[in-house]
């Protein structure tokens, strides 16, 4: 393996959680037609796709899965953790907490995406001497 690049959401409703992830600051990569948007951050993608038009046996069998990505956080690193949350909840973002301090050395509070996928977004806090 190389390097982890992106991951696949099975969601919903594919424009509602694209405009999600503009409003994240995520840009589109690329899209097909109605099945199928990719989002992209830096290096890293989310392919956004349709769970009602999924063709393989796997993504068939998680598509009616409730509580989609429970217990995982994708994380996103931006430069200043408070002004990000500022700007988001400026935008009419509603984020499912504030940002915090952390002992693992992080800044950070969490988004919900439409589909309950959440993103933890971050900024590492100074090294204490």
């Amino acid at each position: 393996m190389d390097k982890v690049s992106g991951v696949i959401l099975l969601v919903s409703d594919i424009q509602l959680s694209a405009e999600c992830y503009k409003k994240l600051g995520f840009t589109v990569r690329h899209e097909k037609a109605d099945i199928e948007i990719s989002v992209q951050r830096g290096d890293f993608w989310l392919e956004l796709l349709d769970k009602n038009k999924t063709v393989t046996s796997e993504y068939i069998a998680d598509a009616g899965v409730p509580n989609k990505g429970s217990g995982i956080y994708l994380q996103v690193e931006v430069q200043d953790v408070d002004t990000f949350h500022d700007k988001l909840t400026r935008s009419g973002i509603e984020t499912a907490s504030t940002p915090q301090d952390y002992p693992w050395g992080k800044r950070e509070f969490t988004v919900t995406d439409p589909d309950g996928y959440k993103l933890t977004f971050f900024s590492m806090l100074p090294e204490e001497p």
